[in-house]
This record gives C-alpha cells, structure tokens and sequence, in this order.
C-alpha cells in the first residue's frame, strides 16, 4: 500500500466526473488493463491490480486517446495520475473507451505541450514485420562488413610482415 502524506481532496481544484470507461496502462514495459473510474481536466482515478507508487510516470491508453501523467497517489488497488496539461474531457468521455489498444503507432499529439493525444489509425502488423525484417537486414549487412574489414586488415598485416621478412632475407642473402 502506497500513500502520500498530503490530502488529496484538499489539492482538488476541478470538479470530478465518475466514469467507468476500460483502459490500458503502461508504467514500464508491461501493459496492465485499467479501470478509469473518475476523471477531471487535470487527473484521473484509476483502478488495477497493483497500484504503482507515487511518483511514476504512467501511459494510459483510454479508447483513441493516450494520457501521460505521473502518480500523485496510491492506495491499495486504487491511485490517482496528475497530468502536466489540462484534458479535453468532451473527448475522452465520447470516446467510451471501451477498446484499450497498447500500441504506440499513429499517434496525432493535439497542441504544443498536450497531455491527451488521438490516434489517426490502427496499427498495420503487416508494416511492423517488414520494418523489423529490414533492421535484421541491415544489422547482417553491417556485421558482415565489419567482419569484412577486420579480415582485410588482418590479412595486409600478415602479408606486409611477410614482405618485410622476405626483404631482410634478401639482403641478409648478399
């Protein structure tokens, strides 16, 4: 159980609209489904399994939209988020977020310095694949190359050190 020592109903300066809309969380590597449970234009109360402490910085994926903000408290499964900029809460609750996508392809950020952002379209998983078979092939081609310079520059090493013994011989021979 994470808790922080100030109130949070004394530092609450908007009003707050329950909701109860499925999303996704990212606070890491991992994806975690979510429950936004209130939000207000400068927060959300979320619920998941293992709230994370405060303090963290936090991806929620609610519907079209993604929220970056950091943990400002933590109790039990429950913790609320504090986001740097205000929220457009006519689009986050008309957007139902009922689908939580966790890929981070496509998105459109609204405004210089906005915290909530809107896909423009779904990933392409055919277009992931291709990308990654070109950054294997271009990793190959570089190993490659490099193992190609480094045998070239050994082998010159070998044959300018046999020259060189081939000339002392010849003039240790006269």
């Amino acid at each position: 159980m994470h808790s922080t020592l100030d109130s949070t109903s004394e530092s609450r300066r908007d009003p707050r609209h329950k909701v109860l809309l499925r999303a996704t969380m990212r606070a890491g590597f991992l994806p975690t489904e979510i429950c936004i449970r209130d939000v207000s234009t400068r927060g959300l109360l979320l619920q998941c399994a293992n709230a994370p402490p405060p303090g963290t910085i936090v991806e929620i994926c609610a519907g079209r939209h993604i929220i970056m903000g950091r943990v400002r408290w933590a109790q039990d499964r429950r913790f609320g988020i504090v986001t740097g900029s205000p929220l457009n809460l006519g689009d986050l609750l008309s957007s139902g977020g009922n689908h939580a996508p966790t890929s981070r392809s496509a998105i459109h950020e609204r405004g210089a310095g906005a915290r909530l952002r809107t896909r423009t379209s779904a990933p392409d998983p055919e277009k992931g694949r291709q990308a990654s078979a070109r950054l294997q092939w271009a990793v190959m081609v570089v190993v490659i190359a490099g193992w190609s310079i480094w045998m070239t520059m050994s082998l010159q090493a070998q044959a300018q050190k046999t020259s060189n013994e081939l000339v002392q011989a010849l003039h240790s021979g006269r």
